[in-house]
């Protein structure tokens, strides 16, 4: 797992994207803060619903109304029930990312 999230954060780096977002809280989204900086991007906040101005380590969780403009959106999960919800926050499709 850790190989394809190295693989999508090269993708990212490669395509442009130099700041990425993670989308939620999750055990995965704490493996891609830990490799961002190895993949050439800097992780610079997780969006979660509920962000009450908690972190992770590194970085802050932001409400999806906080996500910071230009950056990429990486979405983690092995299945993508946030893709749509990601889109819908007005993020442009070639900003989002899935991780498969």
């Amino acid at each position: 797992m850790e190989a394809r999230f190295q693989e999508c954060l090269g993708q990212m780096a490669r395509a442009g994207v130099r700041r990425v977002v993670l989308c939620g809280p999750t055990a995965a989204a704490r493996i891609v803060l830990g490799l961002a900086a190895e993949g050439g991007v800097e992780a610079v906040g997780v969006i979660d619903e509920g962000a009450r101005g908690d972190s992770l380590p590194g970085v802050r969780v932001l409400s999806p109304a906080d996500l910071p403009g230009g950056a990429g959106v990486l979405i983690p999960a092995l299945e993508d029930p946030g893709g749509q919800w990601v889109a819908g926050l007005g993020v442009p499709a070639e900003r989002i990312w899935r991780l498969l």
